[in-house]
């Protein structure tokens, strides 16, 4: 899952880089709303770091806690990751897709073309799509 996240940002910066040497040619809102694309991309990753290892710290807590349990403490053990993984992949995919959803709305002002371009993710024992951001035309 490492492997797949330094491969998505190797790829975010290698667009990046070639993106914004077109920009440099075009305009400057468009060289601006370009360094946010990828400013904003970075802080998702950014946050997708965090929420893998705090997923992975879970897991292993539960994990841990679930050889030692009886059924019933397994029961509750069970119920109470659940909850607590939920809660942090909801507000993961949340405030990314916020993120996204803005930062999209903003690069279309000034000629940009942007989606959401989802990715898989590992967080616990789950696997998740999670959507930085896509360019896909520069007007």
């Amino acid at each position: 899952m490492k492997k797949i996240v330094a491969l998505f940002t190797l790829l975010l910066l290698t667009l990046g880089i070639s993106s914004m040497t077109f920009a440099e040619t075009s305009n400057e809102d468009q060289a601006q709303a370009l360094k946010e694309i990828f400013e904003t991309n970075k802080d998702i990753q950014d946050i997708i770091n965090a929420a893998v290892e705090e997923g992975d710290k879970l897991y292993k807590e539960y994990v841990d806690n679930l050889a030692l349990a009886n059924d019933e403490e397994s029961e509750r053990l069970t119920a109470t990751y659940n909850a607590e993984l939920e809660t942090l992949i909801t507000t993961l995919q949340q405030v990314a897709e916020e993120m996204t959803l803005a930062e999209i709305a903003e690069a279309s002002k000034d000629g940009i073309e942007a989606e959401c371009e989802y990715i898989l993710v590992k967080i616990g024992d789950r696997e998740v799509l999670v959507d930085p951001i896509k360019i896909i035309d520069i007007a």
